[in-house]
């Protein structure tokens, strides 16, 4: 959750530096169930979110894809 929530508010400022931050969520499936459930679901509320950046939402949308 902290670090959606750091890109949320980064992606405000830098959405380059967002979207790559949030690099780091993407690779949820290496994780056991319960944190790639957790990291699912941010990512879903990253992209849930109005107005977020292209970048962002690519990236959120593509790893999830």
């Amino acid at each position: 959750e902290l670090l959606a929530n750091v890109v949320l508010e980064l992606d405000r400022l830098n959405p380059a530096i967002a979207a790559r931050l949030l690099g780091r969520l993407s690779r949820w499936r290496l994780y056991d169930h319960n944190r790639r459930n957790l990291m699912a679901s941010q990512l879903k509320r990253i992209l849930r979110r109005e107005g977020i950046s292209k970048g962002v939402y690519e990236v959120a949308e593509k790893s999830l894809v």
